[in-house]
């Protein structure tokens, strides 16, 4: 039976080098003439070997170590020291402070990871483009910059809008990072540059649509349904880019990634329909507006004539004269 040994890292887990066992008895120490060679001063010259048993099996037999031989148990050493330790695939031993695992050479490995992973937006691979990349995060932050700004009354609003600047940045920045560190665990390449892409262009999208759909409510008044257009346009986006995120994140398929983002999507749809309806709407006669009043000219403004103005009073006033009867009555 062929057997591989691995090397493990003590803490992680990550494989640091493999060796294949071509003959027995296979010696393992860190004496130079050792089949495995081991740079751990808790490990003997010659600390244990593999050898075959009666049976034609393998077993890991200590040689009289001082720090012994232990099985491990989800990469924890048993506290019991181990003469013998049979060789399984996917066993694992702790000799010294280091952890070994044995393979056999028929199991399978993972899917080789693509260098250049499947465009997530498409063929323009615009995220391997380092001035593409740059520009989507300027262009984000400054039109959170201007945004603010312009939506700003106060005499610090300057210093306000580059604080919310930044602000956006560093927090897309930490986004990012996250998303580069499972990258670089899942892949082994983190790809900051292109988390901080798609993190930056998702920003742009969704200030986008939240700026236009305010603008929508100031210009048309009587459309009520503004808010569920902005917000199918935003949870469509954020799927879109969560999508991509998995794509330079994992080797996830296609498909998987698309049904991950899209049972994400619905997720936040659900929750957010029951903060809906969590909401307290006790009554209240102060009106609410969900936009700021916009520094539009006055031909783009919904606006009616003085006379009809005033005819929609007269209607009012009628209305509200007919209901005091009826109450009285």
């Amino acid at each position: 039976m062929a057997m591989i040994v691995e090397v493990l890292h003590p803490r992680t887990g990550a494989v640091l080098t493999r060796a294949r066992m071509a003959a027995y008895p296979f010696v393992i120490g860190r004496a130079l003439d050792a089949a495995l060679l081991l740079d751990d001063p808790h490990v003997d010259a010659r600390h244990a070997q593999i050898e075959t048993d009666e049976f034609g099996g393998l077993v890991l037999t200590d040689l009289g170590s001082v720090n012994g031989l232990h099985a491990a148990v989800h990469g924890r050493a048993t506290p019991e020291r181990a003469a013998r330790v049979a060789v399984t695939s996917g066993s694992e031993v702790v000799i010294g402070r280091t952890r070994l695992r044995f393979r056999d050479e028929q199991d399978a490995v993972p899917a080789a990871v693509p260098l250049h992973p499947a465009a997530p937006l498409g063929a323009l691979r615009w995220h391997e483009r380092p001035g593409a990349r740059l520009a989507i995060v300027v262009a984000a932050v400054t039109w959170i910059g201007v945004a603010t700004w312009l939506g700003s009354d106060s005499r610090s609003g300057a210093s306000d809008a580059v604080s919310v600047a930044l602000a956006a940045f560093v927090l897309g920045a930490l986004w990012a990072g996250i998303w580069a560190a499972v990258s670089r665990v899942v892949v082994h390449q983190a790809r900051f540059g292109a988390h901080l892409g798609i993190t930056f262009l998702a920003v742009l999208v969704f200030s986008v649509v939240g700026g236009a759909e305010t603008w929508a409510q100031f210009l048309y008044p009587a459309v009520t349904w503004w808010d569920g257009v902005a917000g199918t346009l935003m949870l469509s986006a954020f799927a879109v880019l969560l999508q991509a995120h998995l794509a330079q994140a994992t080797a996830m398929t296609a498909r998987g990634r698309w049904r991950t983002a899209l049972t994400a999507s619905a997720a936040m749809l659900v929750m957010l329909g029951v903060f809906a309806l969590a909401e307290d709407d006790a009554f209240t006669d102060v009106p609410t507006f969900s936009g700021m009043i916009k520094a539009a000219p006055l031909s783009v403004v919904p606006t009616i004539p003085a006379s009809e103005f005033v005819s929609l009073l007269s209607e009012m006033r009628d209305e509200v004269d007919s209901l005091a009867v009826t109450t009285r009555d």
